[in-house]
């Protein structure tokens, strides 16, 4: 469904999107100008050494001149050590509250959105593993990616250690 939608916007037609394993992509030897890990998705891979074969799958898949674009939260190590029940909305026929826990060890977090309405409750999992940009830094080098720029946010706004997220340009290292 999400692609078919990507596809109906003004230019999806001309987006080479697939469905498949983010980790290891089934797209044979295509290779692409920018392969972009948009808005955290990164962070769902949880499986020890996902994140980093995801990056090492982009880098090979790079045209000459190209860019693996990272775009991702900066995790909080103060968040990662807590557990956590937060109201997410209360309108007149439903609530949704985000049930968590979190693992400073792993770096990972798991949690439940529960929708409750008249019709009954709805449970929604989540589980994520967040790695710091030095984190990604390291991951990316090791398959011969270079960072070339770090922004916190899609403005340019210039990034510092205290940014809540960041966009992140990877290249091969020269």
């Amino acid at each position: 469904t999400m692609l078919e939608r990507m596809a109906a916007k003004p230019g999806g037609d001309r987006v080479a999107a697939v469905l498949g394993d983010m980790a290891d992509p089934p797209v044979d030897d295509t290779s692409y100008a920018v392969v972009f890990v948009a808005y955290n998705t990164l962070f769902n891979l949880i499986g020890d050494g996902d994140q980093a074969r995801c990056l090492a799958n982009a880098a090979a898949r790079l045209r000459p001149g190209g860019a693996v674009v990272v775009e991702a939260f900066v995790p909080d190590p103060d968040a990662f050590a807590s557990d956590a029940v937060t109201t997410r909305r209360v309108t007149a026929d439903q609530v949704v509250l985000s049930v968590s826990r979190s693992d400073p060890a792993t770096q990972e977090a798991l949690g439940q959105y529960v929708d409750i309405t008249e019709a009954g409750i709805k449970l929604r999992p989540w589980h994520i593993r967040g790695s710091t940009p030095a984190q990604l830094d390291e991951m990316a080098a090791a398959v011969g990616l270079a960072l070339q720029h770090r922004w916190a946010d899609w403005a340019g706004t210039a990034w510092s250690d205290d940014a809540p997220a960041h966009v992140s340009v990877y290249r091969r290292g020269g």
